[in-house]
């Protein structure tokens, strides 16, 4: 959704138009810096969350840092709120605030401001998808559970369906139940002036309206310890990685290793198979040579052999006619 200065003059049918396309169950506010519509509020009234820069209902709209510092402020924070059709007057969901030091400048102020909302702004967030703050301004709450054969039970808070634990959660912060204090039956005062006081602790939280964080803590650390075990499988999985990586490299150095010393045999042998080409040419012409020797001295031999035939048959033919 464009939000920019040219739009200005049809931003709030567009976001109208835009939140109806998406049917939003949260709409968080931060840095819009314009007005929204009372027709827009009214229409998804309890799901628009604003932070503003103070702590509410102390300086809403602008300006206040300089507020702050005018009036000598001791504490300086950041509010979330649910939007309304008032200016910053909505219901307040939670606060942060810091100390501020004598002679403060605005831009310190600004900085601490923003790095508290940066804290506070997500846990608000995370409340509403837990279903904490959603039914907080609600005049009246519907809980219904289904029960359907072969398929088990589902749970509907004002008509939306919503987890066995989201319902749970819900009595124990409303303090409300079976078992709260809010419904004191015959008998039950004596049996809290008699209680242990691990029982009395029991009953005197959920009176303090803590049960639900009680229950939120459990799960917190029912999410801890399946968190801590599975970084515990995955330290084992990386060292398991990490001695694969190591024999995977020490076979690589091998493989790497055994192809330098197959290229220097290969080197090798082709050398010792030209230097045998080489001696056995040599060889060849040392016979070569050696023959066309031995073949002069047999035509040597073979002329002087018939030139000897030769004088003995003159000889012998002067003999015989003789």
């Amino acid at each position: 959704l464009d939000v920019s200065v040219g739009k200005k003059d049809t931003i709030h049918e567009d976001l109208n138009k835009f939140l109806s396309n998406n049917n939003p169950d949260l709409i968080i506010l931060s840095g819009y810096m314009r007005i929204i519509p009372e027709f827009i509020v009214n229409a998804y009234l309890g799901k628009i969350i604003n932070i503003h820069p103070s702590l509410l209902p102390k300086y809403p709209g602008l300006n206040t840092y300089e507020k702050v510092i005018k009036n000598k402020d001791r504490y300086q924070g950041a509010t979330i709120h649910f939007v309304t059709k008032d200016l910053d007057e909505g219901p307040i969901i939670l606060q942060g605030s810091f100390p501020v030091r004598e002679g403060m400048k605005k831009a310190e102020l600004e900085k601490f401001t923003h790095k508290t909302e940066y804290i506070i702004f997500p846990i608000a967030v995370e409340w509403f998808a837990e279903n904490i703050i959603q039914y907080k301004n609600t005049p009246e709450i519907e809980i219904k559970r289904k029960l359907e054969k072969d398929k088990g039970s589902k749970y509907y808070i004002n008509g939306k369906e919503v987890r066995a634990k989201d319902v749970q959660i819900l009595f124990a912060d409303l303090s409300t139940g079976p078992h709260s204090p809010s419904m004191v039956s015959q008998g039950r005062v004596g049996a809290l002036i008699t209680a242990k006081p691990t029982d009395r602790r029991a009953i005197l939280e959920e009176a303090a309206g803590i049960a639900g964080l009680h229950a939120r803590r459990h799960e917190a650390e029912l999410r801890l310890n399946a968190a801590e075990n599975n970084l515990k499988k995955a330290d084992d999985v990386t060292r398991q990685t990490e001695n694969q990586l190591k024999s995977l490299l020490k076979q690589a150095e091998e493989s790497s290793k055994y192809k330098e010393i197959s290229d220097e045999i290969r080197r090798y042998e082709a050398a010792i198979i030209f230097l045998n080409a080489s001696h056995v040419e040599e060889e060849i012409n040392e016979s070569s040579e050696k023959l066309n020797e031995h073949e002069d001295e047999i035509s040597a031999i073979n002329i002087y052999r018939e030139n000897a035939i030769k004088k003995k048959l003159r000889k012998f033919s002067k003999v015989f006619f003789t």
